[in-house]
């Protein structure tokens, strides 16, 4: 397949045009045109691109010795759901539509607005989440998504929830009736089955059996199960004012390194000091400090 452009005239006037001998091949063609701008591309000008699939031959330019098929309107090769008609072929002119996704993964052509709005309806509501995503981690086919959100797709999820990439299903995590956080998560990471969710929350599973958590927490992803972090009753990390709080989470082996405007961790419990960046035993529960000679951290 191969992307040709032909100089001509001058016109800013622009259409796109399709050559396809097949169904297989305008659906490939047109996944590319997923907003359609509302001016025209026009054959023969300077913008223009032209996409066979017929050899990969190459368009030429118009010129006063040359003659070339009329281009039809796409409507004339739809069924009316939008999809293709079976054996459509020949050459379309696609302005005034984009190409959208079924329910089952077909193609299909809608009516296209007059200007490119931004995101395709796919990631939008049911789709995605209603308010600010500040962390990603991926595991497997599940992304855990974190943010400012109370509802996933038509999932209740307070501000984290699972999406199945496979299946294109949203969940919750929690236990009983509860899930999630009880403020904004900013950091994410994942180690095995266990999402370790860190920022502005002080209680995990809301809505179910609360879990006291002190900016950074832990949810088995196979259980739903929220878990704090830390030994002798103490939990998390604290924060060192207002701007404070977790943005970053990494985990290596056994160990989460916890990282932000952070002062002492284990809260609640025999407290570390800890200047902005620790390191936390998953296996143990034993928070500590990172440095030497009494000095640990940054500033």
């Amino acid at each position: 397949m191969k992307n040709t452009k032909n100089y001509g005239s001058t016109r800013q006037n622009y259409r796109r045009f399709f050559y396809l001998p097949s169904v297989i091949a305008l659906f490939g063609m047109l996944s590319l045109f997923l907003c359609q701008p509302s001016a025209h591309m026009q054959y023969g000008d300077p913008a223009s691109q032209v996409i066979q699939a017929d050899g990969l031959k190459e368009a030429a330019p118009r010129d006063s010795g040359q003659s070339h098929s009329r281009q039809e309107g796409l409507a004339a090769a739809l069924n009316p759901d939008g999809s293709l008609r079976v054996g459509t072929g020949g050459s379309f002119d696609t302005s005034g539509y984009r190409m959208e996704m079924t329910a089952t993964g077909a193609p299909r052509f809608v009516q296209a607005p007059s200007a490119c709005s931004g995101w395709d309806t796919q990631f939008s509501l049911p789709n995605g989440v209603h308010g600010r995503v500040h962390a990603l981690a991926v595991s497997g086919t599940d992304i855990y998504v974190g943010g400012e959100f109370s509802l996933a797709g038509s999932v209740a999820a307070n501000r984290v929830a699972k999406f199945d990439t496979l299946t294109g299903v949203w969940s919750a995590l929690g236990t009983g009736g509860g899930n999630g956080v009880s403020n904004t998560v900013r950091a994410l990471a994942v180690s095995g089955s266990d999402l370790y969710v860190g920022v502005l929350f002080f209680t995990a599973n809301v809505g179910g059996t609360t879990v006291a958590a002190n900016l950074v927490a832990k949810v088995n992803t196979t259980t739903g199960v929220w878990s704090a972090l830390g030994t002798g009753g103490g939990n998390g990390v604290s924060s060192t004012g207002v701007n404070g709080g977790v943005f970053a989470l990494a985990v290596s082996g056994s160990d989460l390194y916890v990282g932000g405007g952070i002062m002492t961790a284990n809260v609640g419990g025999p407290t570390l000091s800890v200047n902005n960046v620790a390191k936390f035993n998953t296996t143990t529960g034993v928070w500590s400090a990172l440095g030497t000679g009494g000095g640990n951290g940054v500033n």
